[in-house]
């Protein structure tokens, strides 16, 4: 699988985006050995996916590289990635946002748009 994107993928805008200041992604979330699961909380103005799943919570799986899925619907992607770290155009990227949440971001994108997702979506980072 190339890293994030599948093939095919109809382009759709989600009017409902929220500015970044009405943001909040902190939530009780369910977690297992290796498994953290939680939920899109919101979108990005850009498109970014912002998920309630925080820093702390996949501490153990930061510097795993691509030991670590992130799934997000039936999207998937490798590794949790520095804000500037650099990839292909289109590449579907987890990261941790200033915030301290775990995003989804396409880069040169609209991760959203692209894939599909609306908040609410259920997120798993798997290690």
């Amino acid at each position: 699988i190339e890293r994030g994107v599948k093939a095919g993928l109809a382009i759709q805008t989600d009017p409902e985006r929220l500015p970044q200041s009405a943001i909040n992604c902190s939530k009780e979330e369910t977690s297992v050995a290796g498994k953290i699961t939680g939920t899109v909380v919101s979108i990005s103005e850009s498109g970014d996916l912002i998920t309630d799943i925080v820093r702390e919570q996949v501490a153990p799986a930061l510097g795993l590289g691509n030991q670590v899925r992130i799934e997000c619907d039936e999207h998937e992607t490798f590794g949790i990635y520095a804000a500037d770290d650099q990839f292909p155009a289109q590449t579907l990227v987890a990261m941790l946002g200033n915030d301290g949440c775990l995003r989804l971001t396409m880069t040169g994108g609209d991760a959203a748009g692209f894939l599909g997702i609306k908040a609410g979506m259920p997120v798993a980072v798997i290690w």
